[in-house]
């Protein structure tokens, strides 16, 4: 096959949305839980010092009560701030910081800062206390729903609580202000599913009563303005603001097959990491610090999915371009951002598939189809660097694909560009890989 022919069988990858990252979609299983479950064990079976990454993250706690007294403090400067001041804080400080607490919260729903549930319970309400509305506790219990059902958006039963309301994306459709406005403040005006409402116990009033509390102080304390500055905030920090976006794009249909969407952008410096969210469901006993180090230990398992790039570009195309829509979530939709990668063409002759053929493209060697599969499956890396860059250097480009996947080649990338030849810029170019210096630079001793 021609490159032209080549570019057409790969390059719409590239031409796929700004947002997705460029690799085939991995096998989904029975249902996104599952697909998630899958991981967890593969990436441990093949990485078990991963288990060491376990555990609890204490340090979380003085990030709360820090970012609380910030946010109190804020708010008592801004007592008699005029309004535009007010706006321009919330929008720089206030949403960011108010996410921020969120993100702990989140933290505190999975135990990640202390050993004890109650404890943990505790602290999120503390930082419930920044954010202004009581949700601490309601949020616990629907978020460990939401991670065991995962994409299960019926109505009214579902189990699935950030699932979207089908009213609400019917209502809101294509329309650029109404699905601001559902985004925004739809969770006001569009009943929840009861299903996943949370237990009326002591830890629900508690935390209600916290923030009741807190509010009335700071508004006889520093007044009404300074309740604004905290309410605003949260308004923003979950909804129409570049950190609000994260919302859309956790579950985001961006690739089929692949439920959870990751983004590595520098927002995650201003949000303990929360967009490592596909290492996060992966292995939701590790806390925030120590999700970087996941993905940098099983690479191999992050790299080929779709990311989200930019947290702001997709909230502004979710609201903006009409043919996107808010109900473009695992389990509810199947109008993927990502476009469909096209079936690979077929093989261009039988014998390519008869194991005791002797393949063309590999004319320097006696060795046949089998010899071939078992060499890309051996345990040593330079061994099946080497036999796939024999393949992708000399093989019909639509009979590579009979031995290995788009996955295969990222994953193997950095040890198979040395056997590529003329054909490297070639492959880089259609597979969106660095195309390193080659030969590489050497020092020279005098």
């Amino acid at each position: 096959m021609s490159t032209a022919t080549a570019s057409l069988e790969l390059g719409r990858m590239r031409r796929g949305s700004s947002l997705a990252a460029r690799a085939e979609p991995p096998t989904s299983p029975q249902t996104p839980a599952h697909w998630h479950a899958s991981r967890h064990r593969r990436i441990l079976e093949r990485h078990a010092e991963i288990r060491g990454l376990f555990g609890v993250d204490s340090s979380s706690a003085i990030w709360v009560f820090g970012l609380v007294a910030a946010q109190l403090t804020i708010a008592a400067l801004l007592r008699h701030a005029p309004i535009w001041l007010i706006v321009l804080a919330v929008l720089i400080v206030g949403a960011p910081i108010a996410h921020a607490l969120g993100v702990l919260i989140h933290e505190c729903t999975h135990n990640l800062v202390f050993r004890s549930t109650g404890a943990n319970k505790a602290l999120a309400i503390v930082a419930n206390l920044g954010i202004g509305a009581p949700g601490a506790l309601a949020f616990r219990h629907e978020h460990l729903l939401h991670h065991r059902h995962l994409g299960d958006g019926r109505e009214p039963d579902g189990n699935d609580g950030q699932a979207p309301l089908a009213p609400a994306v019917r209502w809101s459709g294509s329309s650029t202000w109404r699905k601001l406005f559902v985004f925004s403040l739809g969770r006001f005006f569009f009943r929840e599913r009861t299903s996943t409402d949370p237990p009326k116990d002591r830890w629900l009033r508690a935390n209600q009563a916290a923030c009741g509390l807190f509010l009335a102080a700071l508004a006889w304390g520093a007044g009404l303005r300074s309740v604004a500055y905290v309410l605003v905030s949260l308004f923003f920090a979950f909804g129409p603001h570049v950190v609000g976006a994260r919302r859309l794009a956790e579950h985001l249909t961006l690739r089929r097959g692949q439920p959870t969407n990751s983004y590595y952008g520098p927002a995650n410096r201003l949000a303990f990491d929360v967009g490592y969210h596909v290492e996060h469901h992966d292995f939701p006993y590790v806390p925030w610090r120590n999700l970087r180090r996941v993905r940098a230990i099983a690479e191999e398992a992050y790299a080929p999915l779709a990311a989200v790039s930019s947290w702001s570009e997709l909230l502004f195309r979710a609201i903006v371009d009409p043919r996107r829509h808010l109900g473009q979530y695992v389990g509810a939709s199947e109008d993927y951002v990502e476009p469909r990668t096209p079936a690979p063409l077929p093989p261009t002759g039988a014998d390519v598939l008869r194991e005791d053929a002797h393949p063309y493209f590999l004319w320097w060697a006696d060795a046949t189809v089998a010899d071939l599969r078992r060499h890309l499956a051996s345990p040593q890396r330079e061994e099946r660097a080497y036999w796939m860059g024999a393949l992708l250097r000399e093989a019909n480009t639509r009979d590579v694909w009979m031995f290995v996947s788009v996955d295969d080649v990222r994953s193997a990338w950095s040890d198979v560009v040395r056997h590529l030849g003329r054909t490297r810029a070639r492959w880089a170019w259609l597979l969106a890989l660095p195309e390193p210096a080659w030969p590489p630079l050497v020092a020279h001793h005098g």
